[in-house]
């Protein structure tokens, strides 16, 4: 037994993404099951930092730091920018 009558519960179906944007939208959130992650689009929200001022800040060695912005990078939630450093 349905509450909904079939019209209304089409209307719900019609508004339900494709799988293919669904899967987008699970992975997305993959990434942010991560604190890590979390912490460093927070401080990269406040200015941009290069790899060893956030290595710094999040108590991580680079490389660990260099990995998670690779995945960010990945999938469009971070750029990378190059910059010469003055002397």
């Amino acid at each position: 037994m349905s509450i909904l009558d079939s019209a209304d519960l089409e209307k719900i179906d019609s508004e339900i993404p494709q799988d293919e944007i669904l899967y987008d939208l699970a992975d997305l959130f993959k990434i942010f099951g991560d604190t890590t992650r979390i912490k460093l689009l927070y401080a990269l929200k406040e200015a941009e930092l290069c790899v060893g001022d956030i290595a710094e800040l999040l108590k991580m060695n680079q490389s660990a730091v260099s990995h998670q912005l690779k995945v960010l990078k990945q999938n469009k939630l971070v750029k990378f920018v190059l910059v010469k450093k003055l002397t």
